[in-house]
């Protein structure tokens, strides 16, 4: 199972609670201000499993915020005494599911494959390798051939800005590190990929130009501050370089990596159904 069908399984679970509830408290003639509250979570869970524990945070406190403003504003003398005890709970049903969810998911989406397809990860960094990386592509592809979905994706290079010899216990630990803060500052559909010994490579499903470059310009500058904490350890002087693609407008260039030519974009066949093309592996 990829991370895409566990968000829309534990999504589609999700609300199924939530209905479940929300019926019960309209059943039970609850006041309306519960029910909203309810409804909040629907939200809180998809930018915990979309993009992770850190918009799920934010998510959870906009939610809690919200449902503080609106209790207050119904309250009535019968009800005064309990609110702080329903605000404190509520609120901390909240953050569970907005910071723990987007935790746990977190932590799902590249165990699902070391237990299930421990092959399709990068033995090192603990990313998806260049063989799965390019079934990734391919499968975006498709998506584009089939729904007009753009997306993008990023090929970020280390490299030794004087040509100085650096030895692979400090090669690993600088992979290593990078691989973790990648993981840590995309969203939870985003693919992070080792693509070459000093390169990664990140796609942007259903992400255009403009969307990439303001998030790799936030992850450029993140992994640059990370690298320079790691040049000290290691003492070589390396650098970032970043490459932002955009399908289709590299249309070619991106076939080229998914291990497709040009003139597939016209048969039945394209995408993920010409695997036996796919350059896997290298």
């Amino acid at each position: 199972m990829n991370y895409r069908k566990f968000e829309a399984l534990f999504i589609g679970l999700g609300l199924s609670v939530i209905l479940a509830t929300i019926l019960t408290s309209y059943l039970n003639q609850s006041d309306y201000v519960e029910i909203i509250g309810q409804a909040m979570f629907g939200p809180v869970l998809f930018f915990a499993l979309h993009y992770g524990r850190k918009a799920g945070f934010l998510a959870a406190l906009v939610s809690a915020l919200l449902f503080i403003v609106a209790k207050f504003y119904v309250q009535d003398e019968t009800m005064s005494t309990f609110i702080p005890e329903i605000i404190l709970a509520r609120a901390a049903v909240f953050g569970l599911v907005g910071i723990v969810g987007g935790e746990l998911a977190h932590r799902m989406k590249y165990l699902i494959l070391k237990f299930g397809n421990e092959e399709l990860l990068d033995g090192q960094t603990n990313v998806f390798n260049k063989s799965y990386s390019i079934q990734i592509l391919q499968k975006n592809i498709e998506n584009h051939r089939r729904y007009g979905r753009e997306f993008s994706i990023a090929l970020i290079d280390i490299g030794n800005k004087h040509k100085i010899f650096i030895d692979d216990i400090a090669r690993k630990k600088v992979m290593e590190n990078l691989a973790f803060s990648l993981k840590e500052n995309v969203r939870l559909v985003d693919d992070v990929g080792r693509w070459d010994n000093d390169r990664f490579c990140i796609v942007f499903p259903e992400t255009k130009t403009q969307e990439a470059t303001v998030a790799i310009a936030r992850i450029d500058k993140l992994l640059k501050a990370k690298l320079d904490a790691i040049v000290k350890k290691v003492e070589v002087a390396l650098e970032l370089k970043t490459d932002l693609l955009t399908f289709p407008a590299e249309k070619e260039r991106i076939l080229g990596m998914a291990g497709l030519e040009a003139s597939d974009t016209v048969s039945e066949n394209y995408g993920l159904g010409l695997g036996e093309k796919a350059v896997q592996g290298k």
